[in-house]
């Protein structure tokens, strides 16, 4: 008896062990998008802002235990931007690293904690990149930027306080700031190829049945479901389109009142992207 408890228990170790969930059977296979986006500094017809895309994959089953798990990051950048207001021209001017940055939501999007200052030239920028709670000071990633030379200098952390005291909160006039769910709403049509930036699909290769399948089940997020749609929308025919949507009613009118009542309202937009797509058929 003791031997099969041993047993058990080794079984179960293994099975939560970070190499094991680490794996990928223990993450739903199509990946999430998510975008963090900075404020937009203000000068002349430009906004400089920094913007940080990731594709995860939720946890699931035993790894989602107690309180939805830690995702898996398959693709995470962060960058230092510029958008051009009058020519809607996007310009990537630096990679500054691959962390994920910690940030408050807002309106389901994530903006990072940043400090921006510009002077003679020189763009200086500070952004969060580990919140520490009681413990000691937050972690910001620091650089400069010369706006002439587009040359960015990194800084070491370990001069986080003097980068500070020499660059921010010297009675400076405030920078005219557009907020992060105004300069996301201003970028977020840009293709991503714009960016240059992989998909969702490029981490989840399936048939075009196994996408449409994805699509009647609501699986993965919209982002997800959107570029099936696109990809559908240039393989399928008008029948296979109305085929997709006649299956969702169908599903629809299976559940039961409140669980068709959810359905019917998180398949809203993929209903009507997909009914977009037959008038163009």
């Amino acid at each position: 008896m003791k031997n099969r408890a041993a047993i058990v228990s080794t079984a179960l170790a293994l099975l939560i062990s970070p190499a094991f969930v680490s794996a990928g059977i223990f993450f739903e296979k199509e990946p999430f998008t998510s975008w963090g986006f900075s404020p937009g500094y203000k000068t002349g017809d430009k906004l400089y802002f920094i913007a940080n895309y990731a594709l995860r994959r939720r946890a699931k089953g035993i790894a989602a235990f107690p309180d939805g798990g830690i995702p898996k990051t398959n693709f995470a950048k962060t960058y230092f931007c510029s958008f051009d207001t009058v020519e809607n021209k996007l310009d990537i001017l630096a990679h500054l690293g691959d962390e994920r940055l910690p940030g408050g939501i807002s309106g389901g999007v994530v903006y990072p904690t940043v400090k921006f200052n510009l002077k003679k030239g020189v763009f200086y920028a500070a952004y969060r990149i580990k919140k520490h709670s009681n413990t000691g000071p937050d972690t910001y990633g620091m650089f400069s930027w010369d706006m002439e030379k587009r040359r960015l200098v990194k800084i070491q952390t370990e001069l986080q306080e003097s980068f500070f005291e020499e660059h921010f909160g010297h009675g400076e006039a405030e920078p005219e700031m557009l907020a992060h769910y105004k300069m996301y709403r201003l970028v977020k049509e840009i293709p991503l190829e714009e960016w240059g930036l992989p998909t969702v699909l490029d981490y989840c290769k399936k048939s075009d049945s196994a996408y449409a399948k994805d699509l009647i089940l609501l699986r993965g997020d919209y982002s997800y479901r959107l570029l099936v749609i696109d990809k559908l929308g240039r393989e399928l025919s008008a029948d296979g389109i109305r085929d997709i949507l006649a299956k969702m009613e169908k599903r629809k009118n299976k559940l039961r009142s409140y669980e068709k009542m959810r359905y019917d309202m998180l398949s809203k937009e993929t209903r009507e992207a997909l009914e977009g797509l037959l008038k163009n058929k």
